[in-house]
């Protein structure tokens, strides 16, 4: 009995660093000669209670929690899309930022997902969290976005 009461008490954490919006439900297609791009966030335990910002050419579009999901519109060009910590205590490497190219024609929709794992850099007697992000084809974001929840974007379209 002891040992659930103290794992559910160090779940606790955890929980509180998912996503909380509605549930996914797709957005208006781009108007204006624009693509659409969904970032998402998958659900992993790994750094879970800290948020993940994302930038689009230095520009912050929105912070995400484990299990959420945003989008943006983009004007066709060649754009940066970048991951930053806005909170990260685990790990000396947590001020580096990983980015993806992304080069997007009019009526495009894209996928972008960011995932944290356990791994890394070896590390003597700590935990060591890995991340990445990558742009993913069409029918896998579909699939893994399904379950991600809203989170509403800072900047909803940018121009290169």
């Amino acid at each position: 009995m002891r040992i659930s009461f103290v794992a559910a008490l160090l779940a606790l954490p955890m929980l509180a660093g998912c996503a909380s919006g509605p549930i996914f439900s797709e957005a208006p297609p781009p108007e204006n000669g624009k693509a659409l791009v969904y970032i998402y966030r998958e659900p992993n335990f790994a750094g879970a209670g800290e948020g993940a910002a994302f930038f689009i050419d230095e520009q912050r579009v929105v912070e995400l929690m484990a299990g959420g999901y945003s989008f943006v519109y983009l004007a066709p060009g060649h754009y940066e899309v970048e991951q930053r910590w806005t909170i990260f205590s685990y790990a000396s490497q947590a001020e580096q930022s990983v980015s993806t190219q992304l080069d997007v024609k009019a009526g495009d929709v894209r996928y972008v997902r960011f995932r944290t794992g356990l791994g890394g850099p070896s590390c003597y007697n700590c935990v060591s969290v890995a991340w990445k992000i990558e742009q993913v084809p069409p029918s896998v974001g579909r699939s893994e976005i399904a379950r991600e929840k809203l989170t509403v974007p800072k900047v909803q379209s940018l121009e290169p």
